[in-house]
């Protein structure tokens, strides 16, 4: 992860590999994926939450 990052994405990785979602791992460590679409989106519904640095939570699945 870059020091200077200000968010961290939780993604549910189990659900979204088995849907064929590709991701890498970087050489830094960093798990990086091209996304679904033309775009290079991940679909929210793989996101589970999104906080801080600090640990507030910004959002939230519900």
């Amino acid at each position: 992860m870059r020091p200077n990052s200000p968010l961290l994405i939780h993604i549910d990785l189990i659900n979204a590999l088995r849907d064929g979602v590709p991701f890498h791992l970087a050489s830094n460590g960093a798990l990086l994926t091209a996304g679904v679409d033309e775009k290079g989106v991940l679909p929210l519904k793989y996101v589970i939450k999104v906080e801080s640095r600090k640990g507030e939570v910004v959002w939230e699945r519900d």
